[in-house]
């Protein structure tokens, strides 16, 4: 495993995206300027991006390290899955605390139906930031 650091504010999801089209698997992390991959990425980053891209390799001692104080688990974030309609609660965010239902799901967020101060909006919100509620009456 490789941990990637982007140096530059804003570029982590433009990284992310670039090595993922050269097919990389790439993890995200809690950390916005972070992230995981699983082979070394060094030949796949363009020369003008090196500049600001730092690769570590994940070495045995130093994962154990991570592994022990329960870093990785925190910083990989675990894939939710959410169905269309199923209430939601937002934990993180914008809108941190209201509730909603599913209206759509896509890779790596959902479109959420919710009141906000009375007008129904639907706003794209990352599974990550999302918990699944248990409704009474279901």
């Amino acid at each position: 495993m490789f941990l990637v650091r982007i140096h530059q504010t804003g570029k982590a999801k433009f990284v992310k995206q670039l090595l993922e089209k050269v097919g990389l698997h790439v993890s995200e992390t809690s950390l916005p300027e972070y992230i995981i991959t699983v082979r070394d990425p060094n030949e796949l980053i363009p020369s003008e991006y090196t500049s600001y891209i730092t690769v570590n390799p994940l070495t045995q001692s130093y994962s154990r390290i991570l592994k022990n104080a329960n870093i990785i688990k925190e910083m990989i974030e675990a894939p939710k899955e959410f169905s269309v309609d199923t209430p939601v609660r937002v934990v993180n965010g914008e809108y941190k605390d209201f509730t909603g239902i599913v209206a759509q799901t896509e890779n790596r967020h959902c479109i959420v139906q919710m009141s906000v101060w009375g007008k129904m909006i639907k706003a794209p919100i990352k599974h990550a930031d999302l918990e699944p509620i248990e409704l009474p009456f279901r």
